[in-house]
């Protein structure tokens, strides 16, 4: 190495390694340029403490949450211009938090003045929030997205930016939402006993690694340290069940409008545990079977409603519901957003095609 800079001046060799690691360091000054942002941002609107009021949470009685809040609104009013006014600035509730409210004051003594006689209200139990929570505490995002459990959305931001991901469960409440996605996790960096005894423990990234299902072999064998808790995985601190990576995440990073996943990203969805091979497995003995039955009237084997996958053709992975069943013909609505619903006939263009009852084989 010595000997390849031994023709070169000082300029020479910094023109060098500015070409050789200007790529590496793109996406890492990225993501270091976003997360200052966004610390920027948090800290503009953390409270002063010496001229905003405090925000106090007050145990409520379970249900009676916005009753309270009118309830306080009118007492603020009746004894607004008398010599007894209470010193409270707002009554927050938030849709969703159930068996307490937020009001915002600055004392304690001004909370409990204006809570008194209210019989749904604890007036015993009033704790401030932290300033450093207070952002956190009545952050609401901007046009909550309508989600559903396993619909598909985008990430707007972090390592996983425009990555496809499969809503898992939704928190109103606290403005995020839990996320199935395949993971990018970087394989070629040592962990535990096997790193340097120089290297970082953290080590800031160059690269963003490829989307690749989680692979417990792969991990142990570059020195990583695995654990379970039940059906989930836990490495690093994030959690994996089946290949998967299951995460939480703000709201304000999803993207819902517009997201068309392609046939590639959702194949890479198909679950692919032993025990789903098992089942596949067992699929292609049934594929076995039908092949062998003539049977004309499909509706003995499939009924409007039925989850079904195609077994075989140029269709063959994709899954939907049933709609209808007439004779050898099948109505069938695809999960896919591209396909409409369609016609499939278990012989078309003399091509034989076949659909497995996945809940059927599943209950049985």
């Amino acid at each position: 190495m010595a000997y390849f800079f031994s023709g070169m001046n000082e300029d020479q060799i910094e023109d060098y390694f500015k070409k050789k690691y200007a790529n590496q360091s793109s996406y890492a000054s990225v993501m270091d340029d976003e997360a200052a942002l966004d610390d920027i941002s948090r800290h503009s609107l953390l409270p002063s403490t010496n001229k905003d009021p405090n925000l106090w949470i007050v145990k409520c009685r379970l249900g009676e949450e916005k009753l309270v809040a009118l309830q306080l609104m009118r007492k603020f009013i009746a004894y607004e211009n008398t010599d007894n006014s209470l010193q409270i600035k707002s009554v927050v509730v938030k849709e969703g938090l159930k068996g307490m409210i937020y009001i915002e004051a600055f004392k304690q003594s001004h909370v409990a003045t204006a809570i008194t006689g209210v019989s749904a209200l604890n007036q015993f139990r009033i704790a401030m929030v932290p300033i450093k929570e207070m952002c956190d505490t009545l952050k609401v995002a901007k046009d909550i997205p309508s989600l559903k459990n396993g619909m598909y959305v985008r990430l707007r931001r972090t390592m996983y930016r425009d990555d496809l991901a499969q809503v898992d469960w939704v928190d109103v409440a606290h403005n995020k939402v839990y996320l199935k996605l395949v993971p990018r996790i970087d394989y070629t960096r040592m962990r535990g006993a096997l790193r340097a005894p120089d290297e970082p423990r953290f080590v800031k990234m160059k690269r963003r690694p490829q989307a690749r299902l989680f692979d417990v072999e792969r991990i142990k064998e570059i020195g990583g340290d695995v654990s379970t808790d039940g059906d989930f995985v836990t490495f690093e601190g994030n959690q994996y069940r089946r290949g998967f990576l299951y995460k939480w995440f703000p709201l304000n990073i999803i993207q819902v409008d517009g997201v068309k996943p392609s046939l590639s990203e959702l194949e890479k969805f198909q679950e692919t545990s032993d025990d789903l091979k098992k089942e596949c497995s067992f699929l292609k003995i049934l594929i076995l079977a039908v092949e062998g039955m003539k049977v004309k009237d499909l509706s003995c084997i499939f009924s409007p409603g039925d989850y079904v996958e195609v077994a075989d053709g140029e269709l063959v992975n994709l899954r939907g519901r049933v709609q209808s069943v007439d004779g050898e013909k099948i109505v069938m609505l695809p999960d896919h957003e591209d396909l409409k619903v369609f016609s499939f006939s278990n012989h078309e263009n003399n091509q034989k095609k076949f659909l497995i009852n996945i809940e059927s084989f599943r209950n049985a």
